[in-house]
């Protein structure tokens, strides 16, 4: 388990890493550090630690957004994907027959072509369609 130093480091690291005001991060930065070097941090269980840096984050810049949050499961700091998704949408399009739920052969040719949801379309819009359709329900 992280000590409440790790845990604030980590997170000034991941501040000064992406934070959308670069400008405000030197003064979080020095604010946080002070008080960690002070041993305002040092008693403080998990939530009240939150609680507490939460609170001095906003003193030096009131973002609602900038928080730090407790959760008694571990949670990674790597990036949530790499490829913005990519992987997720292809796993998703296998699952799902890439979006085609049925082909039929119809006497004048192949004509019919269902996509999810089972919407009849000409065969050559079939392959928009299903993607329009797998994009609208996954958030892709």
């Amino acid at each position: 388990m992280l000590s409440n130093e790790q845990i604030i480091e980590q997170a000034l690291d991941r501040i000064e890493a992406g934070y959308v005001f670069p400008a405000k991060v030197v003064d979080i930065d020095a604010a946080i550090r002070r008080r960690l070097a002070a041993g305002e941090y040092e008693h403080l269980d998990g939530p009240a630690l939150c609680e507490t840096v939460t609170a001095h984050l906003q003193e030096v810049c009131p973002d609602k957004h900038l928080r730090l949050l407790w959760t008694y499961q571990p949670q990674s700091l790597d990036p949530a994907d790499e490829d913005g998704g990519r992987a997720a949408f292809l796993a998703l399009l296998r699952t799902e027959n890439q979006g085609i739920r049925r082909v039929e052969h119809l006497d004048t040719n192949w004509e019919g072509v269902g996509v999810v949801p089972d919407v009849p379309v000409p065969a050559d819009q079939a392959l928009d369609t299903a993607l329009k359709a797998i994009r609208s329900t996954s958030g892709g």
